[in-house]
């Protein structure tokens, strides 16, 4: 029994010492495994230290040659330039020598001499045909400014029944039929009304009225003369008559009480008939101004000022080529004055 326990022991030893061995063999071969992989990574890192290392060097050296190319470039460029000015320096002395020099200089400003003649000539040219357009748009601009401003008076005296429109209707009726007789217009508008109405407008047009033949036939007239283009009425003949019969309208007593019986303000007429005589003393104002050339005069300075500039460029280029000292004759805008004030140029200096 004994040795049967003994022999089953042994067993068992030799068992565990087999098992014992092979845990040590794979430990053993576990902790190889684990050292081959720290070489590993420990390689890896050292080739991708190396790369890095290799790729800024090759970065490095590629920018220094990139430097290096781009000076050379330059520099070759900056000697390109040194012989050019070399070689044109040379060509100068030659031509100074030579008398060259002179000869292309005295060219030079004969043509631009020339030019200055031909550009002077163009510059009257100019000066005129830009004068008359100017001329033009100012004169339509002030027609057009008169017939708006009468074209409201007219409104306003037909709107206050100080001249009915009735009036005005029956005189446009006789110039459409090309049939206007001042007497039988008269009496077709005196029978168009009644009461207060007829008597108002009997004393302002009727037969023995001073203000009707003069007041119907510068209706007649604007209605007549109207513009073939625009058509629009030619206001100068009514407000003509207007004026003329103003003063003496805004007197008349008995003419103003049949107004107010009508419903016509005693001042609101006045101040419409105030209103006639200063326009009429505008237009009369600026046709003075037309007849005597002075708008004419002003356009023309205004023109001439803006261009002469060029001929006094073309003038100062040719004083400069001569050597000689410019003054120009266009005197410096207001902002080109208070420009040289603010520089510190004196004010008799600028104004000379």
């Amino acid at each position: 029994m004994s040795q049967a326990l003994q022999s089953l022991n042994a067993i068992l030893k030799y068992k565990q010492e087999r098992e014992r061995q092979k845990i040590d063999k794979s430990l053993a071969m576990l902790d190889m495994g684990r050292r081959l992989q720290q070489q590993e990574r420990e390689a890896a890192f050292q080739s991708q230290t190396m790369a890095l290392r290799d790729a800024q060097e090759r970065r490095a050296t590629a920018a220094e040659k990139a430097s290096i190319q781009e000076q050379e470039q330059n520099l070759q460029l900056k000697n390109l330039q040194i012989q050019k000015v070399r070689t044109e320096l040379d060509e100068l002395n030659k031509a100074v020598v030579s008398g060259e020099v002179d000869r292309k200089r005295e060219l030079s400003i004969q043509i631009l001499e020339e030019d200055l003649k031909q550009t002077k000539l163009k510059t009257e040219a100019a000066i005129s045909e830009k004068s008359e357009k100017a001329f033009d748009q100012y004169k339509s601009v002030v027609a057009t400014d008169y017939y708006n401003n009468t074209e409201n008076i007219i409104d306003s005296f037909q709107q206050q029944n100080i001249i009915p429109s009735v009036v005005f209707s029956k005189v446009e009726t006789a110039l459409a039929d090309q049939n206007f007789e001042i007497d039988q217009v008269r009496t077709n508008i005196l029978k168009a009304v009644s009461g207060d109405e007829k008597k108002y407008l009997n004393k302002l047009i009727g037969q023995n009225s001073p203000y009707g033949d003069a007041l119907l036939v510068g209706i007649y007239n604007s209605a007549y003369n109207a513009s073939s283009t625009s058509g629009l009425k030619d206001n100068k003949f009514i407000m003509d008559a207007l004026d003329n019969i103003s003063g003496p309208l805004a007197n008349d007593t008995d003419l103003i009480q049949l107004g107010v019986n009508l419903g016509i303000d005693g001042d609101a007429l006045r101040e419409s008939l105030y209103a006639v005589q200063q326009v009429q003393r505008q237009k009369d104002f600026i046709d003075n101004k037309i007849t005597t050339g002075e708008i004419q005069e002003a356009i023309n300075n205004i023109a001439r000022n803006n261009i002469n500039k060029k001929v006094d460029d073309l003038a100062r280029e040719i004083a400069n080529i001569k050597g000689l000292d410019f003054k120009s004759n266009i005197p410096p805008s207001d902002d080109e004055r208070d420009e040289l004030i603010k520089q510190g140029f004196p004010i008799e200096e600028i104004d000379s």
